[in-house]
């Protein structure tokens, strides 16, 4: 392979179908690079005369706490595709890219596939496979020991960060033996803030585009959202599955957006106002917006007292 691309580029006199070669040749050399060499296995020519069996599952995504619901296309028992379901009520068929990526996490020489215990030093890095109930047995052990000795405060449970959709379960254990002791940092840096906001501010629930507690911007029953601010956040790129088409169907409904953002985002370049701040002034620019809603007594009076 090596050879042909050293070959195309001695050629003296650089033609575009010299070019679209080299490239060709190029691509196909990196493609099957030292990484993937590996991976390239000889079939046999029975199997690889066989029909391909296709099947289609439906099925949760699990790469955060949306768990939007979506379709696998199977070739011969392996997973090749991931769409979204489009009778799904939120999403609607949309799978975001960390979604679509689920792939990669399924087929990864680096997944853990089974229970692996600390075989050295912590710190080693050295690991060795056991069976569930080993582990099982081993976790438990360890449990309630500590809580034995220390109390169950001593037990504590946490989970993967950027939303979990495992939470429940962490937040149910520790809870069984009489604690509160869980932790999920993407709650705590993320959901919480904006759940107590959301009290402080109107007295109801989260309304986050990231999750699917928001029940105002993006419900279709009741188009009363008519200006949303986006505070440092690009929904339409880095947000769950539904939140892009979400947000060109509240502009196509009139809803007007403003974005507070230093970064001149996707949703910026659509934005009826974009705000592109100095990083760290956000405070600053929150008290003025509430000063000049306190002079001009923009606010409820009925809602406030009793807020």
């Amino acid at each position: 392979m090596l050879e042909e691309v050293k070959e195309a580029v001695s050629e003296v006199t650089f033609t575009r179908r010299t070019f679209l070669k080299v490239a060709a040749v190029a691509g196909a050399a990196v493609a099957i690079s030292a990484p993937s060499v590996g991976s390239l296995v000889e079939t046999d020519k029975a199997y690889a005369a066989s029909p391909t069996v296709t099947k289609k599952v439906k099925t949760t995504c699990h790469g955060c706490i949306q768990a939007c619901p979506c379709i696998v296309t199977l070739e011969d028992g392996v997973a090749v595709m991931l769409d979204g379901d489009p009778r799904a009520p939120i999403s609607k068929g949309s799978l975001c890219i960390k979604g679509m990526n689920q792939l990669h996490t399924v087929y990864s020489p680096r997944r853990v596939l089974h229970p692996m215990k600390l075989a050295g030093p912590r710190g080693s890095n050295k690991w060795e496979a056991i069976s569930w109930d080993d582990a099982v047995t081993l976790a438990a052990t360890q449990i309630t020991t500590i809580i034995d000795k220390y109390g169950p405060y001593s037990f504590f449970a946490t989970v993967g960060g950027g939303g979990a959709y495992s939470f429940i379960q962490a937040l149910s254990f520790p809870s069984a033996f009489g604690a509160p002791t869980t932790f999920e940092p993407g709650c705590a840096q993320c959901y919480l803030p904006r759940y107590a906001m959301s009290q402080y501010m109107y007295g109801g629930s989260d309304q986050s585009i990231a999750d699917n507690a928001n029940t105002e911007p993006f419900n279709d029953y009741k188009k009363a959202t008519k200006v949303l601010v986006l505070w440092a956040a690009q929904p339409s790129v880095s947000q769950t599955a539904e939140s892009g088409r979400g947000m060109a169907e509240l502009r196509a409904r009139g809803c007007k957006t403003v974005v507070v953002d230093p970064q001149f985002s996707p949703d910026a370049a659509k934005a009826d106002v974009w705000l592109p701040i100095r990083p760290a002034t956000d405070g600053a620019l929150a008290l003025s917006w509430f000063r000049y809603i306190f002079e001009n007594k923009l606010y409820d009076d009925e809602f406030t007292k009793y807020l």
